[in-house]
């Protein structure tokens, strides 16, 4: 909602003005406390629909605009966010949108964030992105992430983690491997065979949030994230005798350690 803010940088410092932002906050305040977890709006919104209904009110803040250039650098705000989605086919995985922290509280009571998939491993569950993996693939053991590229990756635990522990696969000797946590960052060079057939990776953590409802019957629950930015790769129907493969396959995550 860039023109709210907007409409406060310019509201006129009267009585009735201030008023006026004083019932909206409350509005907001009230709708915040009976649903702290429904603040997104639902799978796929753009927006919560309760504030957008209170929207129209933030225009009667501002007074007079005196510099119609004072309107250029909102326009050009909304559009990052509005002319992407309006895009045939366009989904939340929009670089614009990947600007923005994931609403991690879409994961409780199944619901699956938009453009992610979730997938489960032993006792974890894992949220991956689909612009930049392959989740759907049904790997038991873990799941292929594209060449040159970054992901963003959730773990969900049903007990706390000092450390997350997997092993990383790589088809080519030319690529490399930066896993962060913004608390350790592990680097994997898969200049020998055995690197690429199975690197390990011993990962620090730090707890991002908890109790969101996303395992059901869990006594507690404690959400991880990380990023794997991968430097190349290979598409093994252009460079593997007899594959058929035609995915720009850059590392893949082994999960539970069971290999390809």
């Amino acid at each position: 909602f860039p023109f709210a803010l907007l409409a406060l940088g310019l509201m006129a410092r009267d009585r009735s003005r201030w008023l006026l932002i004083a019932a909206v906050g409350a509005a907001v305040l009230i709708g915040l406390l009976l649903e702290p977890h429904r603040w997104h709006g639902g799978p796929g919104a753009l927006g919560n629909a309760r504030f957008a209904v209170l929207y129209p009110v933030l225009l009667f803040l501002p007074g007079r605009l005196s510099v119609r250039r004072s309107l250029v650098l909102p326009f050009a705000a909304a559009a990052l966010w509005t002319l992407p989605a309006l895009v045939p086919g366009a989904t939340l995985d929009l670089p614009a949108f990947r600007t923005l922290p994931l609403e991690l509280t879409l994961l409780g009571d199944g619901v699956q964030l938009p453009g992610h998939r979730v997938r489960v491993w032993e006792e974890t569950v894992w949220v991956l992105p689909m612009s930049t993996s392959w989740p759907d693939e049904g790997h038991p053991n873990g799941a292929w992430f594209k060449g040159a590229s970054t992901s963003e990756v959730l773990v969900v635990s049903p007990k706390p983690l000092d450390r997350i522990h997997f092993n990383v696969h790589s088809l080519t000797d030319d690529n490399e491997l930066l896993v962060d946590s913004g608390t350790e960052r592990v680097l994997v060079r898969f200049d020998t065979e055995g690197k690429r057939n199975g690197a390990p990776v011993d990962l620090k953590v730090e707890q991002s949030a908890s109790g969101l409802g996303i395992l059901p019957g869990a006594a507690e629950e404690h959400v991880y994230r990380f990023t794997l930015t991968v430097s190349g790769g290979i598409i093994p129907a252009r460079r593997l005798q007899g594959s058929q493969d035609p995915r720009y396959l850059g590392v893949f995550l082994d999960v539970n350690g069971k290999g390809l």
